[in-house]
């Protein structure tokens, strides 16, 4: 492995993730995703009572995604 990379592991929607092979910029844009995914979640379980972990996630993924596209396409 590259004396630039190395393993982390980071906390996605009160799961632990690790993923290796990861540089610093990397690292930084993959903690401030999983902060703003799991604040998403964490809204979305507020607002919707029944929301299983599984369906803020798929809800979050889809609004982000969107949200990506429409931007892409300005």
């Amino acid at each position: 492995m590259d004396e630039n990379r190395h393993k982390i592991t980071i906390n996605i929607a009160g799961k632990d993730r690790t993923f290796s092979n990861t540089t610093p910029e990397e690292e930084s844009y993959m903690r401030m995703a999983a902060k703003m995914i799991t604040s998403k979640v964490d809204d979305y379980k507020k607002k919707y009572t029944g929301f299983s972990d599984h369906d803020a996630l798929s809800i979050t993924a889809l609004t982000f995604v969107m949200q990506f596209l429409k931007e892409k396409r300005n």
